[in-house]
């Protein structure tokens, strides 16, 4: 196996556990306050579950704390755990039948400036993913609402065709 193929799939890995705490997020949002939205968040989280969506973290290593509009102490504990824990940009990402998309036919795909896990619990959550799901929603799908792999669709429409 490859090196390369050997890290994909270490990043495949690390977006479905962070996937899977998001899914922890949006159950504890039913407890406290998202219960008007039962239908939006049991939505996503089976389509997560499913495979058919996901969001992933990206470590952002140009962001500048530079600026803040905290208190000097403030700023120097936010930098701490900048300097520990990293700021990330969390993406939505839907799969293809051949591999995950972010951006093509997906808007609200990404967000930035999360300190370590700060993304969940964020209320961002919600948004995110029902922009991964609406694009996936969006390509063809069969008799069950998965998503129909590309080249087996060509095939279809060829043999349709003849």
């Amino acid at each position: 196996m490859s090196t390369l193929t050997k890290a994909n799939q270490l990043v495949s890995i690390a977006a479905n556990l962070f996937s899977l705490s998001t899914i922890d997020s949006l159950n504890e949002h039913l407890k406290t306050g998202y219960h008007k939205e039962k239908e939006r968040v049991e939505k996503v989280i089976a389509a997560i579950n499913q495979g058919k969506i996901r969001v992933s973290k990206e470590l952002d290593e140009h962001y500048d704390y530079d600026y803040s509009p905290f208190s000097a102490a403030e700023t120097k504990k936010i930098k701490a755990r900048v300097a520990s824990e990293g700021v990330h940009t969390v993406v939505s990402e839907y799969w293809t039948g051949r591999e995950w998309e972010s951006m093509i036919g997906i808007e609200d795909n990404s967000i930035g400036g999360f300190i370590g896990s700060d993304f969940n619990g964020s209320g961002y959550e919600l948004q995110l993913l029902e922009a991964a799901l609406e694009a996936y929603n969006k390509q063809p799908l069969d008799e069950t609402g998965f998503v129909i792999d590309p080249y087996r669709l060509k095939a279809i429409q060829e043999s349709q065709s003849s």
